[in-house]
C-alpha cells in the first residue's frame, strides 16, 4: 500500500524540489538508454530547480556530447533570463532612488 505523505507533503507545503528529482529521475533513465540529447534537456532544468544536483555533474562528463551540454547551457540561460531584471543586476544609475516626500 503506497501511503499518501509524500503527495500531501510536496503538494501541501509548496516543495519543488520533488520536481527537481523528477527531471533528475528522467535525465538519469535517459542516460541509461543513450538519450543524450534528453538526459542533457532534463538535467538542465533539474539544476535550475535545486543547485545541488551539480554534484552528478561528472557523471555526465563523459557521456554526454559538447553540443548537448551547449544546449543545457542555453536552456539554463533562457530560464534565467527573466530575473536578470531583478534589482540586483541593475546599474546603480537605474535603481530608484529613495526622496523625501515634498
Amino acid at each position: 500500500m503506497l501511503a499518501p505523505l509524500l503527495a500531501i507533503e510536496v503538494a501541501g507545503s509548496g516543495h519543488v524540489d520533488i520536481v527537481g528529482v523528477l527531471l533528475l529521475l528522467v535525465s538519469a533513465a535517459a542516460l541509461l538508454r543513450r538519450w543524450r540529447a534528453v538526459a542533457a534537456m532534463a538535467f538542465g532544468p533539474g539544476v535550475a530547480v535545486k543547485i545541488a544536483p551539480i554534484v552528478l555533474l561528472p557523471l555526465y562528463w563523459k557521456r554526454v556530447r559538447m553540443r548537448d551540454g551547449a544546449l543545457v547551457a542555453i536552456v539554463l540561460g533562457t530560464l534565467y533570463v527573466p530575473f536578470l531584471n531583478h534589482a540586483g543586476f541593475r546599474s546603480a544609475r537605474s535603481a530608484p532612488t529613495c526622496r523625501g516626500s515634498a
